[in-house]
């Protein structure tokens, strides 16, 4: 009996993208079935996959559960269905070139498989998704941005974190490291995801045989409450996790420079939400015992 592979896709007022998306994984060369998890979207989502996408099956929430724990609900889904493939795509991502079952060839060589990335790219043109090229910048022992300019690409290498808009997971692998941690609403879930995969003994790879596009602003671009949101929330919160203790003075002064940056720019939405995010993390923080 051959894979089965289950492509899950969480949307959320995606009618943007989501049409291209799923008509895009109609590319994908092996036989696949297609999950699609939406999070309480108010526009036309919904509409756009059940008359254009009647095929796939639609988990319609009555409530918006976040990136993970509704990405939890369709991996859930492929996994009691007999999965043995998950392909987590984003809704903004659209699967572009490559071939899965060459992917798939090429697993079998690898003993402590736990991500396959493909590659990320921000267009059609070639250019690479910033976030991406950061991530395989950080990590010093790649050779893949070398090999990329020369076109000379390996089959696989090895990264340390890659985001999860695209991640193809062997379900052996779920069942032994798990679901995303529900403690995070959106941002993080993948990145303590990653430690988790790295306790096991397991890796994370990016493969060339395949490749996404990533429709999104190829820049930052965003307030400095892309601080305590993203970052500041989402590292304590992993730290947490990890069993590293973080005593409350000192994450009182972390939020509370961002709260007077705030205040120096005279930036009164930035400041509340400093506080709102300050509360949210202490709310989180307990929950975790």
């Amino acid at each position: 009996m051959g894979d089965k592979i289950f492509v899950v896709v969480v949307t959320y007022n995606g009618q943007k993208w989501i049409k291209q998306c799923l008509e895009s994984v109609k590319k994908i060369d092996v036989p696949f079935e297609v999950v699609i998890v939406d999070n309480l979207s108010s526009d036309q989502t919904i509409r756009i996959i059940k008359e254009d996408f009647p095929e796939y099956t639609l988990l319609a929430l009555d409530s918006n559960l976040g990136f993970g724990k509704a990405n939890n609900l369709g991996i859930q889904k492929a996994l009691d269905s007999g999965a043995t493939y998950i392909f987590l795509l984003n809704q903004d991502a659209y699967f572009f070139e490559g071939s899965l079952q060459k992917v798939l060839n090429g697993t079998a060589r690898i003993e402590n498989l736990g991500i396959i990335s493909p590659i990320h790219f921000a267009n059609e043109d070639g250019v690479l998704d910033f976030q991406f090229k950061n991530y395989v910048q950080d990590y010093f022992g790649s050779d893949f941005l070398i090999d990329f300019e020369k076109k000379e690409l390996k089959n696989f290498y090895h990264s340390q974190f890659i985001n999860a808009a695209a991640w193809l997971i062997p379900s052996a692998v779920i069942r032994k490291v798990g679901l995303f941690h529900p403690v995070f609403d959106h941002y993080g879930e993948d990145e303590e995801y990653v430690n988790r995969i790295k306790h096991q003994g397991l890796q994370v790879y990016i493969s060339s045989e395949f490749s996404i596009i990533h429709d999104r602003p190829q820049s930052r671009g965003q307030s400095i409450f892309f601080l305590p949101q993203k970052i500041l929330t989402r590292k304590l919160l992993i730290d947490k996790l990890k069993g590293k203790k973080n005593g409350a003075i000192k994450v009182f002064i972390q939020y509370l420079r961002l709260a007077l940056k705030s205040i120096k720019r005279k930036d009164s939405s930035n400041f509340a939400d400093c506080i709102k995010e300050y509360f949210n993390f202490l709310k989180k923080k307990r929950s975790l015992g």
